[in-house]
């Protein structure tokens, strides 16, 4: 145990060079399984970090970090208040290292922290604060600047603003004091408390602050909160430059293709700052249902910016225009020969243009409309340029998920051998459901490799029908086979079993084995399969994890009643994840409130329990 510990302090002196990146990625791996030695190792340092002694204490909050389980969270929660000031430093700074929601507990926690007698605790309680209290701490904050003893007001009243995302403006109050802003923020407080975050952030895109408006637009964008959309077109008119590029970049993340109109109008009237970020969101927005606006506000553009909205038009149609062609005029007409076509339709046009670029592109972009376009990606095999036979068959392969070895720049009677049993094979097959199709691949052992690509296809399908067959080819005699299909497998099912594609045949046969019995079971529904997964209490954590994410991408009402029975499990990961479900299936979401606060919703899970029970929706 010691010399672990000695270990894990070496690993986390050098973690100030830990990038974000690793930092997303090693709280990933924290919501995995435990091997059963560090299963082992977590237990030793559960005990530990009880231990009388304060360097035993602080070695388990270290060895905890850099074991890297988020289950580890309310160790360190505990550990906050802890009596010893470096064993509730390293743990502040361990919560910080994971970056992941603390609950009320925490919150709690580091409040107090922030008030403590020593200034260094209480600068980094502070600053843990602003990276680990969200919005649903605010009632915490609030009954804190309520404290008579509270000496720390600013730092509440900033972290409140920080928190959520919104700035008060008391009334009659230029430069209001202590108790004016207290009284502001309970105002707020009593209007949203069974509000969502965006209820009062579309509210805040009208405060008479700048500030307010800018701040609301920035935690739109985060939350994606397509309802904002209409109201963030609006602020582009703002007349405070900040406001209208936070609005921008909010449309931006939003993805908000409707807004790009507007845009293009700010950006005609524009320069300087709001000018080059309308065309970076334009860039990023612009599609073929665009084609159209973008040629018409091209004809008002001046020199400068005819050539950004050359830029836009050849993006969003993919079509290059000739070299030397007069840009309204050209883009005026093309617009119109394309105005009322479909993508396919467009794509097929740019397929048999002269500009070998265009058919390049064409090529490209045929396999977004799928099996509708292989005839078309067929025919550019064909084409006269190496190029685009090679694009062609790139997307081919993407389309239908078949392999044939074509070679671009070989002899023309090859090349016409290959085009051949592609279309024999694509006519033989063309009638077949996708995933039917992928199914007869699978089992087709004449062709390994098309084997392999069909196990690949069926993943990206989420093919629920295919899971029998995809079993089978577990006990294959090809590893890549078994491999593909045990990710397949894996990525459909959200299960595991621990099969390794590359373990003895015997482990192979056992892990196998519990497939089939697993799929026998029952298993012909998917939602009631992941459902069954997170009420089972024999399922691994992994497989848990999977198959809430799995349902609230599915947005499956029906699995609201046990996720709210995951609440009080006692692994924090599974909790904490059963309840981001529930917020993302209802749109519900609560505050958190004091301990023993007479509101009686201190705890999350009742008041999950009685929004669900009242509302009749378990």
């Amino acid at each position: 145990m010691y010399k672990y510990i000695a270990l894990v302090l070496l690993l986390v002196a050098g973690s100030g060079f830990v990038t974000e990146l690793l930092k997303r990625q090693q709280r990933e791996r924290g919501l995995e399984n435990l091997s059963p030695e560090a299963q082992a190792e977590f237990d030793g340092l559960a005990r530990l970090i009880r231990d009388p002694a304060p360097e035993k204490r602080a070695g388990a909050v270290d060895g905890l970090r850099a074991l890297g389980s988020l289950e580890a969270a309310p160790l360190l929660i505990d550990a906050l208040a802890d009596p010893n000031k470096q064993v509730a430093l390293k743990a502040l700074a361990a919560l910080e290292y994971f970056d992941y929601r603390i609950g009320a507990k925490g919150c709690e926690r580091l409040l107090r922290l922030a008030r403590g007698p020593d200034p260094e605790v209480r600068a980094d309680a502070e600053r843990a604060a602003k990276k680990l209290c969200d919005w649903r701490a605010a009632p915490l904050i609030i009954a804190e600047a309520e404290r008579p003893d509270s000496q720390n007001r600013q730092f509440l009243f900033a972290l409140l603003e920080h928190c959520a995302s919104h700035v008060v403006a008391p009334d009659n109050a230029q430069k209001p004091d202590d108790a004016a802003l207290l009284q502001s923020w309970k105002d707020w407080f009593a209007k949203y408390k069974d509000k969502a975050p965006a209820d009062w952030l579309i509210d805040d895109l009208k405060s008479p602050s700048p500030e307010g408006r800018a701040m609301a637009a920035d935690a739109l964008g985060r939350l994606r909160e397509q309802r904002a959309a209409a109201p963030l077109a609006a602020l582009l008119k703002d007349e405070d430059e900040t406001v209208c590029l936070r609005a921008l970049n909010a449309l931006a993340l939003m993805k908000a293709q409707d807004a790009l109109p507007a845009i293009s109008q700010l950006y005609l009237a524009s320069s300087g700052a709001r000018a080059k970020a309308c065309e970076s969101v334009m860039i990023h927005l612009a599609d073929h249902a665009h084609i159209q606006p973008l040629a018409a506000d091209l004809a008002k553009a001046d020199k400068i910016k005819i050539a950004a909205y050359v830029r836009l038009l050849e993006a969003a149609s993919g079509h290059k225009m000739p070299e030397g062609a007069d840009a309204p005029a050209y883009w005026s007409e093309y617009s119109a020969s394309v105005k009322g076509l479909a993508p396919l339709a467009i794509r097929a046009r740019e397929a048999k243009d002269p500009d070998r670029r265009n058919r390049f592109e064409a090529m490209k972009r045929l396999k977004e409309s799928g099996p509708a376009a292989v005839e078309l990606l067929l025919a550019g095999l064909e084409d006269q340029t190496p190029a685009v036979r090679e694009e062609a068959a790139k997307s081919l392969k993407a389309v239908t998920s078949y392999y044939v070895e074509f070679k671009p720049e070989a002899p023309e009677s090859d090349r016409n051998a290959a085009i051949g049993k592609w279309r024999d094979w694509w006519k033989s097959k063309k009638t077949v459901p996708p995933v039917q199709r992928l199914i007869t691949q699978l089992q087709d052992r004449r062709d390994p490799r098309n084997r392999v690509e069909a196990a690949i296809a069926l993943r990206q399908a989420d093919a629920w029908e295919a899971v029998p067959r995809l079993i089978d080819a577990l006990s294959d005699e090809s590893e890549a086979l078994r491999y593909y299909s045990a990710s397949a497998l894996k990525n459909i099912t959200k299960q595991s079993f621990d099969f390794s594609s590359n373990a003895p045949p015997e482990e192979r046969a056992k892990a196998v084995e519990q497939w089939r019995s697993w799929w026998k079971n029952g298993k012909t529904d998917k939602e009631t399969a992941l459902i069954e997964t997170i009420r089972n209490i024999t399922a691994d954590k992994s497989s848990k994890i999977r198959a809430m994410q799995a349902l609230t991408q599915m947005g499956s009402k029906k699995a609201v009643g046990a996720l709210a029975n995951l609440l009080d499990d006692k692994s924090f990961v599974l909790s904490s994840i059963a309840e981001e479900a529930l917020e993302k299936l209802t749109g519900k979401s609560f505050f958190y409130f004091p301990e023993g606060s007479s509101s009686g919703r201190d705890s999350i899970s009742s008041a999950w329990r009685e929004y669900l029970t009242i509302g009749k929706r378990v």
